[in-house]
């Protein structure tokens, strides 16, 4: 999707749509006021952030932004914007982090059509900036968390398998109501499987 597709459907009111469980606040959908405030300060959190802001990881984190590119925020600044902009305003983003007083901006709101044409849904696009932070935290946090998720989709594997088992035993037992072939072919033609597929089950 173009950054022009995903423009021309802007919404900015403050109702959010039924169900979401999102916190809409003025020009889109944000972050509350509360997020960036650091409840633990002790020496493993302030390692993290410093790993974070680190000038490698920062880097490694621009160039990510610029290659995915998208569209702009609620402060208009585009991805080609952004080096310049963390030319002058690098250091004190950086203090506000450290300190835990960075304050994300909010996240543009804006309609998308579904795949298949069935509607509308919302899109939340925060600021190249909060990207740019999001990467380098992903990029820190990633490493420390990926082995518990590879213990996570074992498990979901095993749910997957289970399901499939459950599905099976009672397509069988749905199957062995119809006692004779050909009623068994009448309904299954009935649920849509061709007449060659019918006869074989």
């Amino acid at each position: 999707m173009s950054s022009r597709d995903a423009d021309r459907r802007v919404e900015t009111h403050d109702s959010h749509p039924e169900g979401s469980q999102r916190n809409w606040q003025e020009g889109g959908l944000g972050a509350s006021s509360d997020t960036a405030t650091r409840d633990n300060s002790g020496p493993e959190a302030e390692q993290l952030l410093e790993a974070v802001v680190e000038r490698k990881n920062m880097w490694l984190a621009l160039k990510q932004v610029e290659r995915n590119r998208g569209a702009a925020g609620v402060d208009n600044m585009t991805v080609e914007q952004l080096r310049a902009y963390l030319g002058e305003h690098w250091l004190g983003i950086k203090e506000e982090l450290l300190t835990g007083s960075y304050q994300p901006q909010p996240v543009r709101k804006v309609e998308i059509p579904k795949p298949g044409g069935k509607g509308m849904r919302m899109l939340g696009i925060p600021t190249v900036v909060d990207r740019l932070l999001q990467q380098a935290l992903q990029q820190v946090l990633s490493p420390l968390f990926e082995p518990n998720f590879s213990a996570a989709s074992y498990v979901k594997g095993i749910f997957e398998e289970l399901d499939g088992w459950i599905r099976r035993k009672l397509r069988n037992l749905s199957w062995r109501r119809w006692k004779r072939p050909f009623t068994r072919v009448r309904h299954l033609m009935q649920r849509g499987l061709a007449k060659a597929q019918a006869l074989k089950s």
